[in-house]
């Protein structure tokens, strides 16, 4: 008579048996890294959306707003070393910090010449990460391959990042934050060190 070995209790894990790496309900995603192609197609159209914004500005210059008034001069005050300093010698306070010291961190060129170049940067990183962040949630292959399309031409972030305004740099680290949350919601908040919301890139956005 043949004896029957019997197998493990119900509900203990099985030696050998690789370990789900989601949460319960998650889908897993890491074959959606996608073939090279796809990543070489994500990095194209960022570089697209950044140089529609560097074509409008070479053709036209960058739009000017109110506001934009004391971002250039508080970089160029930041250049001549006097600090953060409105075009009128008061104290900047009133608009985010970050923006300016971008401007002026190009240091030999002109902050209004660094306008065009910087929103185009913003705006193909912005078009980037949320490419990528939708490629890796997606069901639908074909949505994934095509949604940084979508921001790449979109007419309300192409025209803001024309301006020279804080608001694109607002926009970029704001996707940060939550594409961030997300992460964390979905399990993958960094080996378990949890949400730090009091550090970069929650707090960033609302110091741009």
């Amino acid at each position: 008579m043949t004896r029957r070995r019997a197998g493990p209790p119900a509900g203990l894990p099985v030696a050998g048996a690789a370990e789900s790496p989601t949460g319960p309900g998650e889908r897993v995603t890491a074959s959606r890294g996608g073939p090279r192609g796809e990543r070489l197609f994500l990095v194209a159209v960022s570089a697209l959306a950044a140089a529609l914004v560097l074509a409008r500005e070479v053709t036209h210059g960058p739009a000017l707003h109110w506001d934009t008034i004391n971002y250039l001069a508080v970089a160029r005050n930041l250049l001549a070393g006097e600090g953060f300093l409105n075009w009128d010698g008061s104290l900047y306070t009133k608009w985010p910090p970050l923006y300016p010291l971008l401007l002026a961190g190009f240091g030999v060129l002109d902050p209004l010449r660094v306008v065009g170049p910087l929103n185009a940067a913003i705006l193909g990183l912005t078009v980037f990460v949320a490419g990528r962040h939708l490629h890796r949630r997606l069901e639908s292959r074909f949505l994934a391959v095509w949604a940084p399309v979508v921001p790449a031409l979109s007419l309300p972030l192409t025209d803001l990042a024309w301006w020279a305004l804080a608001e694109p740099l607002f926009v970029l680290l704001a996707t940060l934050a939550l594409v961030r949350t997300d992460d964390f919601l979905r399990g993958g908040g960094g080996g378990g060190e949890g949400l730090r919301w009091r550090s970069p890139p929650f707090t960033l956005p609302w110091r741009c």
